[in-house]
């Protein structure tokens, strides 16, 4: 994840949401004279003249039942007034706003004027078909060239737009809407909407994106302008646009639309594992594809190596294995794909210095045949399909299939011709998980949020704009809209579904800003989610509490109770756990987790006879039940049965069973047999599956030892014992 400058001059761009048009109007006053925006002065002096006038009548008595509506009228002013001196401040600081005003300063946005030259634009390729006479090659690449520089600079025309009216939203809603217009022009422009909005709030056109996303009949408009305004949507609920939040519970009362805003939230926080999930690939998968490889580079290009006959003779199965790695490798990628992680990042982030990057709107354009960039490929490869394969490949985002043509260019003539002869098929690319539909809602929303991830990480003025793809340290940000505020309660079935998968996430950044969000003192699943995070951070007092309010609510609630009684178990509060235990047993006698439980908690109050009873009975009739054998080799220990417990280690640790605070027990095991040199292997073990931390090393085993105090000094170890072990392990001795 990436960091963005937000307000870097510090100006407050929100007074206008606090209702108070007195303290906006000097505020923004300020905002003029210190930028020297003198273009403003006449509309906050005009407003701050009504605002007078107001104030006239109620000093004279006079009651004017329209005066709620013209102070709102006023804040509405003022709001759209603060937007176009926040966008005459993004312009003046330089970078993409400055060099998109010099590009469009004599452009037209008339949404006619744009829909008579788009539609010309249809008219003229369809035209261009039906005239096969000399020069149609030419005629066509000139017309494709001059569409695209008009289509680059309407980008960044709508971009430094300044703040819309409801008229020209909905012209804009009809034009996007036009059957007549290509496609790829129709989404170009809906991202445009988007990053302007998304940069700075513009109420129109994020309704305008909500229409365009409910009436829509193409799909790949429709998810780009979901993702526009459920990104672009304003973090707080801002009272003087009861328009927009009255559209948005329509739009959310649809069941299709919440679930489409939940898989989008989840691919979201996908995005946030690309480093991870690249150093996977680059650590894991990508030295086994390479190590089994058949090619080879030279100063002479790439050729293929000749197979080895002695390795043949010497190792007849190595061929097989190396197929099953490559398979193996290949699978797991295709796995993590299907699941959501972009696999494909890591690679093409290198590929983005071409200078068909430089231009802003290229890293919003769909892939097509026709784009000016890929005149000399096409030139290069007219007896091969590969752009038609490329155009139709599904595990591409159009950024990378982008990169992956123009890198083209460079090396066609280097490429040996049996890798020339497998270009333009479909075995020219690894296409992923077979199982994936390329034409279904959610892929086509994922390539998308692929293109935004490749622009808001890789674009060189980057930090320009705001990214959905940062986490802030207030825990708001673009991305993760569901903590918007504006969405209130229209989400709430989905907030519990969103809350499970970080809980199978382990991800206590964002399930922390959802409890902040949404968090209800008369609500069951609320406490239960706080206790949750409170025991990821092992604050398991204050978990106890939270439980313990959930039960308040609900005393019957088994997930409450059980999240309780583990609480207990961790709180060393092992008598509570016995209680609550019991009572769970009573409705699910057969369960064996709350037997071995129970038993546990039995066992750590020295309840020695009830609880080995359950353990033995347990072991009888499930004698692979691994946390049986894992709490009765502790209860072993425990009981000073240190061989029975070293038995049932090893053997856990034989059939590779093991849990990282096994071999801190089993540790436990050697030293007490006094073979200090196999316990701190063991606990080199533990520490390596626990932490990558070796400044933390020390005091995570010292720590977990002093846990552990009672049972150690039994064995008769002190405390300067432990410290002398902790050091060896940490710092062996040469």
């Amino acid at each position: 994840m990436q960091n963005y400058p937000m307000d870097t001059d510090k100006t407050d761009y929100s007074i206008a949401h606090r209702q108070d048009v007195r303290e906006a109007i000097e505020q923004i006053k300020g905002l003029i004279a210190s930028h020297h925006f003198v273009s403003f002065q006449g509309r906050i002096e005009e407003i701050e003249r009504e605002y007078s006038l107001m104030k006239d009548y109620m000093e004279r008595g006079f009651s004017d039942p329209q005066r709620p509506r013209l102070y709102e009228e006023l804040l509405k002013d003022l709001f759209v007034l603060l937007r176009e001196i926040q966008l005459k401040e993004q312009i003046h600081q330089g970078g993409s706003y400055t060099l998109a005003l010099s590009r469009t300063l004599k452009f037209n946005t008339d949404s006619e004027v744009i829909r008579q030259h788009l539609e010309g634009f249809v008219q003229d390729v369809a035209l261009l078909s039906l005239d096969w006479g000399e020069g149609e090659g030419k005629k066509r690449s000139d017309l494709y060239k001059a569409h695209q520089r008009y289509m680059s600079d309407l980008f960044d025309a709508i971009l430094i737009s300044s703040q819309w009216t409801e008229g020209t939203a909905r012209n804009f809603k009809d034009l996007l809407l036009s059957p007549t217009l290509e496609s790829a022009d129709v989404q170009l422009l809906v991202s445009a909407i988007s990053l302007s909005a998304i940069q700075i709030l513009d109420i129109n056109k994020v309704k305008m994106l909500m229409d365009v996303y409910m009436e829509t009949q193409d799909e790949r408009v429709r998810q780009r302008a979901l993702v526009g305004w459920a990104f672009a949507l304003p973090e707080e609920n801002i009272s003087i646009f009861r328009d927009l939040s009255e559209k948005l519970r329509e739009v959310c009362e649809d069941k299709q639309v919440r679930r489409e805003l939940l898989e989008l939230q989840m691919q979201v926080i996908y995005c946030y594992d690309v480093d991870k999930d690249r150093a996977e690939i680059q650590n894991e998968i990508m030295p086994t594809l390479m190590k089994n490889n058949n090619l080879k580079i030279t100063r002479f290009g790439i050729t293929e190596k000749e197979d080895d006959p002695l390795q043949d003779i010497l190792d007849p199965d190595a061929s097989e294995r190396k197929m099953e790695e490559v398979e193996k490798s290949i699978r797991k990628m295709a796995d993590m794909q299907k699941a959501g992680s972009d696999i494909y990042f890591g690679g093409f982030s290198q590929m983005k210095r071409f200078p068909f990057f430089a231009n802003l709107s290229n890293w919003f354009v769909p892939f097509y045949l026709d784009h000016p960039a890929l005149e000399q490929l096409r030139a290069k490869m007219q007896n091969t399909h590969f752009l038609e394969v490329l155009l139709n490949s599904g595990p591409f985002c159009d950024s990378d299939k982008y990169s992956l043509a123009l890198a083209m260019v460079s090396i066609i003539d280097q490429l040996p011709p049996n890798v020339k002869e497998v270009l333009g098929t479909q075995d020219s690319f690894f296409t992923g998980a077979p199982d994936l539909d390329i034409h279904t809602p959610t892929y086509i929303r994922r390539m998308y949020l692929q293109d935004l991830y490749r622009f808001y990480r890789l674009y060189d003025r980057k930090l320009e704009f705001k990214s959905p793809f940062f986490v802030s340290d207030d825990l708001t940000h673009v991305g993760f809209f569901f903590t918007k505020r504006i969405f209130g309660d229209l989400l709430k079935d989905e907030v519990k579904e969103l809350t499970h998968f970080l809980m199978k996430r382990k991800d206590m950044i964002l399930l922390q800003a959802l409890d902040g969000f949404y968090f209800s003192e008369s609500s069951v699943e609320a406490w239960l989610l706080r206790a949750y995070i409170e025991s990821s951070i092992e604050d398991y007092r204050t978990a106890l509490q939270s439980y313990q309010r959930a039960l308040a609510l609900d005393p019957n609630s088994e997930r409450a109770m059980k999240g309780y009684a583990q609480c207990c178990l961790h709180a060393r509060k092992f008598d509570q756990a016995e209680s609550t235990y019991r009572k769970l047993l009573q409705a699910d006698e057969g369960n064996l987790r709350l037997q071995l439980r129970l038993a546990f908690a039995l066992i750590s109050q020295d309840k020695m006879d009830e609880g080995f009873g359950i353990l033995y009975k347990v072991r009888y009739e499930h004698p692979d039940n691994q946390e049986a054998a894992r709490i009765f080799a502790w209860a072993s220990l425990l009981q000073g049965k240190v061989e029975q417990a070293e038995k049932v280690y090893g053997e856990m640790k034989a059939r590779g069973q093991f849990e990282p605070v096994d071999n801190l027990n089993y540790g436990y095991c050697k030293l007490f047999h006094q073979q200090v040199s196999q316990g701190i292997e063991l606990f080199r073990e533990y520490l390596s599956s626990i932490t990558k931390d070796e400044q933390m090393e020390y005091e995570s085993l010292y720590d977990e030892m002093q846990e552990d105090k009672e049972l150690l000094s039994r064995y008769g170890f002190t405390d300067i014992d432990l410290k002398l072990i902790c050091d060896l392990v940490v710092n062996p001795r040469s």
